[in-house]
């Protein structure tokens, strides 16, 4: 039997791919489903690609969970053609992004969303390799009753970043202002589903969030970690601040660099 390991710091796109193929193929056939009442906000996603996924309901990227989807009205015909979807939301001074989506969302729960950046347009292909590449990125956050946000994506060489914002008005006009949100990553039942299954090991790269998930589940099997000399002083913590029981770590293998960089690798004891 194959023993499936997640270790820091290796490689996370692997993890990402390997999770989301089958669940991918379901999403491009379904639509997000709006709530029709209650406590609901509005979202606009400014996308380079059409077809932005919606995960209502939940913090992590799940394919084919219900109510999940394509954000509606915005999946191209077979031209490739797409018109914005808007629902009256009032503009907003944000930069990116050749395809736009507006729709409900549910008010007080969390909701996930992807979007990507990078690629061919309709009449526009890039000349340059990195500009074409296409860059995906899922976040999450809990929308406030009757608030109006909006999400772009950024791209910036190889990599991309979300940003999101409440729209709020000043004055005769509207203007925007940061909200808060987490990079999303796959669910960990996702997780403990795929390492039953066949196949070699399984790498994360650089993800703290999905890393401190997967520890809380009991799901990773060994830790590579990388110490660098720099004290921050603040940042993103590894491990949880939750209550929970003890992990016993075992040295497998260490290394140390010129530069004063520490490799460590630790087995999780069970």
């Amino acid at each position: 039997m194959t023993t499936k390991c997640a270790a820091v710091a290796i490689l996370f796109a692997g993890l990402l791919t390997g999770c989301a193929v089958m669940g991918t193929m379901k999403m491009a056939f379904s639509t997000y489903e709006e709530p029709a009442d209650g406590p609901r906000a509005r979202l606009r996603l400014i996308n380079d690609q059409p077809s932005p996924f919606i995960y209502p309901a939940r913090e992590c990227v799940r394919n084919g969970a219900k109510g999940s989807g394509v954000a509606p009205g915005s999946r191209p015909d077979l031209m490739n053609s797409l018109e914005a979807r808007r629902i009256g939301m009032p503009s907003a001074p944000v930069p990116g992004g050749r395809s736009v989506a507006e729709m409900y969302v549910r008010a007080g729960e969390p909701i996930t969303f992807s979007l990507s950046a990078g690629g061919c347009g309709k009449n526009l292909c890039p000349i340059d390799d990195q500009q074409r590449s296409i860059c995906s990125q899922a976040r999450s956050f809990v929308p406030k009753e009757n608030v109006d946000y909006v999400a772009t994506i950024l791209k910036q060489g190889d990599t991309c970043d979300i940003h999101l914002f409440r729209i709020e008005p000043k004055g005769k006009r509207h203007v925007v202002v940061p909200e808060p949100s987490e990079i999303a990553s796959p669910c960990a039942e996702d997780v403990a589903a795929l390492k039953k299954g066949e196949g070699g090991a399984i790498f994360i790269h650089g993800s703290a969030e999905l890393a401190r998930r997967l520890s809380d589940a009991d799901l990773i099997d060994q830790y590579n970690l990388l110490v660098f000399p720099v004290l921050l002083g603040a940042g993103k913590s590894l491990f949880g601040r939750a209550d929970r029981g003890k992990h016993m770590l075992t040295l497998r293998e260490s290394e140390s660099y010129s530069n004063g960089i520490l490799k460590l690798v630790y087995d999780v004891r069970r």
